[in-house]
């Protein structure tokens, strides 16, 4: 499978559907907003010339796949420690954390099913916001294993090793979108694809993390610039992480269709 003819489509596709990077770029502006005002500290990213990268990018993309320490609209766990706007665990940080899983659950179903479409004429703005309805309680569930690990290291940090698991599910979420059934479908027919198609993943994760590698010499140089140079780092790993998206997705409806 040549994953630059899946690159080049996707670049296609996302050019004529330039207004879906709105949704990253949105989530990560309104993340960076609220994690400065709640802790009243500017946001200084990590100075470096240029990060390795190994992996694909989040869906929707997100800033932070490069800067890592990012802060989390949630929680996260790196070389600094905790961050994010929950830090902590109790009840009104579990109430808040399900609240904003139920919105990126949301999200995730109408980008993921805008992303589907084969023609960028049949979808619309507003067809983000039908579309989000239709798979939103699975990717609920999705998210909420996804996280449990995070949740667990606020009680013992050496539950951070339980997020290695997650990559199993890496798929789950295409299946969502392109495979019928119920949920515990959709994860046997995800972690299905995953173990059968590893060297694949690990050949788009060399190849998308590459890009990414080169696109970080840029976004380190525009984060050190200040909000607005941050701004424009969003953007770029947007746009990109859009055409990934769209890519690994096109990777992943071509092998199921010839597996049928």
């Amino acid at each position: 499978m040549k994953l630059q003819e899946k690159l080049s489509d996707g670049r296609k596709y996302i050019n004529k559907t330039l207004w879906i990077i709105l949704i990253p770029i949105i989530m990560d502006i309104f993340t960076l907003l609220t994690y400065q005002y709640i802790y009243q500290v500017e946001y200084v990213p990590i100075r470096q010339l240029f990060t390795f990268k190994f992996g694909i990018i989040s869906t929707p993309p997100s800033v932070r796949f490069i800067l890592e320490d990012f802060p989390a609209l949630i929680l996260q766990y790196n070389n600094s420690g905790f961050r994010g706007i929950i830090n902590e665990l109790s009840l009104f940080n579990v109430i808040l954390a399900v609240t904003v899983l139920l919105l990126i659950s949301f999200i995730k179903s109408g980008y993921l099913n805008i992303l589907s479409s084969i023609s960028h004429n049949t979808v619309k703005i507003k067809d983000f916001f039908i579309l989000g309805n239709q798979f939103w309680f699975k990717f609920f569930l999705l998210e909420i294993l996804l996280i449990y690990p995070l949740f667990l290291m606020l009680i013992k940090r050496n539950f951070i090793y339980l997020a290695i698991i997650n990559i199993i599910f890496f798929y789950v979420k295409y299946s969502i979108i392109f495979d019928e059934g119920s949920i515990l479908d959709n994860f046997r027919k995800g972690v299905a694809f995953f173990w059968a198609n590893i060297g694949l993943s690990i050949k788009m994760a060399f190849y998308f993390g590459c890009i990414f590698s080169l696109l970080s010499i840029v976004v380190y140089l525009m984060a050190g610039v200040g909000l607005f140079g941050i701004s424009i780092a969003i953007i770029l790993t947007a746009y990109f992480g859009a055409i990934v998206n769209k890519s690994v997705l096109e990777v992943y409806r071509e092998v199921k269709d010839k597996t049928v």
